[in-house]
């Protein structure tokens, strides 16, 4: 039997959560499971980014689904974590819903995993209706798109396609109909796919420090959208 005692506990299970002997509203509970067997260090790692986002929030809100139905049994897992092969679109993870599944790419170090699983949990809160948080009165992802001016109203365009706008030029991302601004900064060059990758590798900056594994740009750069995740981060 398993007790985390005071305090919010992170319980990590494989079906077995009847065994936890009681829980808090404070506690989260991860399911881990999947078509592929999980190997002990890869749970501790992906642990570890959870951990992070533990400690930097002081609660485990982050690691529940806010789509999530509130369950009867406060033992049942909010999130999961699946583990698969290979990704037909080459992803080193996904999220759907309260499910995350990690592929063999999103385990090439420690620091690469964590900066995964935390960009993923970002995912469950990555629009306006899943994310209901307010900063002086202002949504915060509504809010966060428009530090980068995203908008998907100039047509598809080809990538990297840029053109002028009110007196703003804007620069056709890789995903969908996104474009944003030329003169916005971005914390990776994932981050320039879509106002949903850009949040969630913000948020997986911010909470991962110097030990974040995105590349392509400079990470500290983004100031005005590292501070208004850090704002966030600091109600949740």
């Amino acid at each position: 039997m398993v007790n985390g005692g005071s305090g919010s506990d992170r319980y990590l299970t494989i079906g077995d959560q009847a065994e936890i002997v009681s829980m808090s509203g404070g506690d989260a509970t991860i399911q881990f499971g999947g078509p592929q067997l999980w190997t002990y260090p890869e749970i501790e790692t992906i642990d570890a980014g959870l951990a992070r986002l533990h400690q930097r929030t002081g609660n485990t809100v982050q690691l529940k689904d806010p789509d999530g139905a509130v369950l009867a049994d406060p033992k049942a897992p909010r999130l999961f974590v699946e583990r698969d092969a290979v990704s037909a679109n080459g992803y080193s993870g996904k999220t759907q819903g309260d499910t995350i599944t990690l592929y063999n790419a999103g385990f090439t170090s420690e620091n690469w995993t964590e900066s995964v699983i935390v960009h993923e949990v970002a995912h469950m809160w990555d629009s306006a209706d899943e994310n209901a948080y307010t900063l002086g009165g202002q949504n915060v992802f509504t809010h966060f798109r428009s530090l980068s001016g995203w908008r998907d109203d100039l047509g598809e365009g080809t990538v990297g396609d840029t053109q002028v706008v009110d007196g703003h030029t804007y620069v056709k991302a890789l995903s969908g109909e996104w474009w944003y601004q030329q003169d916005a900064l971005f914390v990776s060059t994932y981050a320039r796919k879509a106002p949903t990758e850009d949040f969630c590798e913000t948020v997986a900056a911010v909470v991962m420090g110097n030990d974040f594994a995105g590349s392509g740009e400079n990470p500290l750069a983004a100031t005005a959208k590292r501070a208004w995740i850090n704002q966030w981060l600091n109600v949740v």
